[in-house]
């Protein structure tokens, strides 16, 4: 626990968009049991898009009493929620956009117009001189990352912008943690975009096992390492590291499915030189 020299974190995105073929109110309440099992002392979660959803999550996480967002229209703002075992200090949102986002038409249309808002939702725990950042940034529905690709502008606006947050943040505490969904895959010169700007450590190295499965929610395109841990510290480690949620989990009415079309990312942190 964060009480003592050692704490965890996992970084999961839930797919909370209202489904009736990946439906959310079934997977969430599997999705609260897999976390109480694993028992991180930190989870940030993106995509819960509405407040039932934050419901369920509230409802199924009883070892997490403390819970960080901000209101949105239909739920959380920008679907980022953190849950925590120990007290989340002066939770803020900081907005991430871009002018340079391209026009979509149709169903990603109308999902931006509900869900416009991007950004970083950043908590304090103070007693450990810790930010905690959740973020979920722009996705690129062409499932492309090169310099010619027409979300790529946008995506070079939002590494800069995050970075530059990072950086700000890192000045006002000691350490810095921040997770979630990127949008953005090693392979792309977006990534060392965002490490040399940030001056951020990635917890996971090279590795680049896929987070993301386009086949388990209908859309088209590759697997990607799209999920990150990344933190800013001079005293504070990474010990280990994981893929979680990986497999098909029971649900409550009896069948078997994959909890989102990502899988979560958990890491244990030694805070050096902290004592009681």
């Amino acid at each position: 626990m964060i009480t003592a020299n050692n704490f965890t974190i996992a970084t999961f995105n839930t797919c909370g968009v209202p489904s009736k073929s990946y439906d959310p109110l079934k997977r969430y309440p599997a999705i609260c049991q897999a976390f109480e099992q694993l028992a991180p002392d930190l989870i940030n979660l993106q995509e819960v898009w509405l407040y039932n959803l934050l419901g369920i999550l509230k409802k199924g996480l009883p070892s997490y009493p403390y819970v960080a967002y901000r209101f949105g229209p239909f739920g959380p703002l920008a679907g980022l929620v953190t849950f925590s075992r120990v007290p989340l200090r002066h939770p803020s949102f900081f907005t991430i956009s871009s002018t340079a986002a391209p026009e979509e038409r149709g169903f990603f249309k109308r999902i931006r117009q509900a869900f416009i808002q991007r950004g970083v939702l950043a908590s304090q725990i103070p007693e450990r001189s810790l930010i905690v950042c959740n973020t979920h940034l722009m996705a690129n529905m062409d499932g492309k990352w090169s310099k010619e690709n027409r979300y790529y502008p946008a995506h070079q606006d939002d590494m800069r912008q995050i970075a530059a947050l990072v950086q700000q943040l890192t000045n006002q505490e000691q350490h810095l943690l921040i997770s979630g969904d990127f949008n953005i895959p090693k392979h792309s010169d977006l990534y060392p975009l965002f490490v040399a700007h940030s001056l951020a450590i990635d917890v996971f190295g090279e590795d680049d096992t896929p987070t993301y499965r386009p086949e388990n929610s209908g859309f088209r395109g590759k697997p990607h390492c799209l999920d990150y841990i990344f933190y800013r510290s001079t005293t504070l480690q990474a010990q280990s590291h994981t893929h979680i949620l990986q497999e098909e989990r029971p649900l409550a009415n009896g069948e078997k499915s994959y909890l989102s079309d990502h899988i979560g990312l958990m890491a244990e942190f030694s805070l050096e030189g902290q004592h009681e």
